[in-house]
């Protein structure tokens, strides 16, 4: 349970050096969503994962996924794990996209306003 949801773990989209994603579905309404699983072996990563979800949850953009809800479980060694909901976005990265797909000059003009403007 994420904010509020019951999900069921449905996929592994991604994985990379401190978060795995999985794709997710909410049991109630079947709608698809991000699991973002972050595993903080120590209490420096778990200080860390908590400003990240903490920044993530404050940013409110059109070009920022926002943030559904969070869940934190702390271990006994000091670490924690933590999970961010996020919405299912596909057709993946921006930058897997536009290094496979050749892009006009002004389609790669459009996406950098994008992200300038969430910056």
């Amino acid at each position: 349970s994420i904010g509020g949801r019951q999900l069921r773990l449905h996929r592994l989209l991604a994985q990379g050096g401190h978060a795995t994603i999985f794709e997710a579905r909410d049991v109630a309404s079947g709608e698809a969503l991000v699991v973002k699983q972050i595993v903080a072996p120590d209490q420096e990563a778990a200080e860390l994962a908590e400003r990240e979800i903490t920044t993530h949850r404050a940013l409110r953009h059109e070009n920022i996924l926002p943030c559904l809800g969070e869940a934190a479980e702390r271990r006994r060694d000091g670490g924690a794990e933590f999970l961010v909901l996020l919405p299912l976005c596909l057709g993946g990265h921006l930058w897997d996209h536009a290094s496979s797909t050749p892009m006009r000059p002004l389609s790669k003009l459009r996406a950098l306003e994008q992200v300038a403007a969430a910056l």
